[in-house]
């Protein structure tokens, strides 16, 4: 694959970016096409009757249509938000809070990101329902799916496509089952792609999920943005999220009606210069050869295993075949050493990696410690990047395991 790095001008200060799971950097004719929007053509989405006004609108659908034909669904099911955050507390708000009642059961899994937890706890703490959670595998770690999991009181199932700290966590085709046993009960599946949508092209009419969460930075587009695809025989179970601006059709003094969807649900100006971000990323992801680009992700994934494994006393916290063959991210801890102290170290030596829990504390509880060190690629990342990686992260453990003694 070609070294895409000349693409991005953040590279010009030759930082090593090993943070991609967390935001992903973004490419120049993206930032070039917010840019000249802003400068030539910046104009209110929907409200003008003049030309510039017009025309951004009408650009503005286009890149509707356009993330529609990417994602396989219809422009009429792309809503726009500020995030993937946002996406999925639109759905808490607009379809949980109005359907979900006591007793009844929403299905998720122990190992999410905080904002695919923290709503449906919310949610079962306001309305009486009730959380039950997904098995979840330490010897594979992997989700596992029983169909005994699934039952007339199901009635959301919301699973993260990859998780964050540990990339796969299916096994091949139990997503699409978990989505079909969903809804042989009857339930709404939201499936949270922050993290897959960035390195998997999903066909959601294939999918078959009613929500699916996907946030712009994390696949190289801008900050700000994320898109809700739902299913358009959802629609008529949900209520506005947000009330005011666009969303309204008509307003009097004690009364108002709300435009159809998807812009019932976009309240407030329009995202017009991120969404014209977005479209020139989906634009520039055609320039890219995608199995170039998993064979190029997969190669340096297994080169830092190899590097961690070279460590004593290293742990690979996710499932290590499903990394080989096609993971983007590794988690791991190193015995004797605290994560933050070595990716502040690596810091200092221009080399960016992430310390934390990375948002999903209950998996680091599961797993028995509190923090992790996690490396992301990305089609930018290079052999010599994990090279680089490689030297430091050796030098950086000798010297705090000196330092320790």
């Amino acid at each position: 694959m070609k070294d895409l790095k000349k693409d991005f001008r953040f590279f010009d200060k030759g930082e090593i970016y090993l943070d991609s799971a967390a935001t992903a950097q973004t490419p120049e004719a993206v930032i070039n096409a917010m840019a000249d929007f802003d400068r030539t053509e910046r104009a209110p989405i929907y409200k003008g009757v003049y030309p510039s006004s017009e025309q951004a609108t009408a650009r503005y659908e286009q890149i509707r249509q356009q993330i529609a034909d990417w994602f396989s669904v219809s422009p009429n099911g792309v809503i726009f938000t500020s995030g993937a955050t946002e996406a999925i507390n639109l759905v808490m708000h607009s379809w949980a809070m109005v359907n979900l009642k006591a007793g009844d059961e929403i299905l998720i899994s122990p190992i999410e990101h905080h904002a695919n937890l923290v709503p449906w706890q919310v949610v079962a703490q306001k309305t009486g329902a009730i959380l039950k959670f997904i098995d979840f595998d330490l010897n594979t770690r992997l989700l596992g799916l029983k169909e005994s999991d699934f039952t007339s009181k199901t009635k959301l199932v919301c699973v993260t496509a990859e998780s964050n700290v540990l990339g796969q966590v299916w096994q091949p085709g139990d997503l699409q089952k978990l989505i079909e046993l969903a809804h042989s009960v009857g339930a709404r599946v939201l499936i949270d792609a922050a993290q897959a949508a960035a390195h998997c092209r999903h066909n959601l009419t294939q999918l078959g999920a009613d929500f699916f969460v996907v946030s712009a930075h994390k696949m190289m587009g801008p900050v700000g943005l994320g898109i809700l695809c739902i299913k358009e025989d959802v629609y008529p179970e949900m209520e506005p999220y947000q009330y005011g601006g666009s969303m309204v059709s008509s307003v009097q003094l004690t009364n108002s009606q709300w435009q159809r969807p998807p812009q019932m649900f976009e309240a407030g100006s329009a995202f017009s210069t991120q969404v014209i971000g977005l479209g020139a990323l989906l634009t520039y992801f055609k320039s890219i050869d995608r199995s170039a680009l998993i064979q190029h992700e997969q190669n340096l994934i297994r080169s830092i295993i190899k590097i961690i494994d070279s460590i004593e006393g290293s742990e690979i916290l996710g499932n290590r075949q499903y990394a080989e063959n096609g993971g983007h991210l590794v988690s791991f801890i190193i015995d004797g050493v605290h994560p933050h102290d070595v990716a502040s170290l690596l810091g200092m030596q221009g080399i960016a990696v992430r310390a934390g829990n990375h948002c999903a504390q209950p998996l680091h509880q599961l797993l028995g410690m509190n923090a992790s060190l996690r490396v992301s690629v990305h089609c930018y990342t290079t052999q010599a990047d994990v090279n680089a990686f490689g030297v430091a992260l050796h030098e950086v453990v000798e010297q705090l395991r000196e330092y320790s003694r």
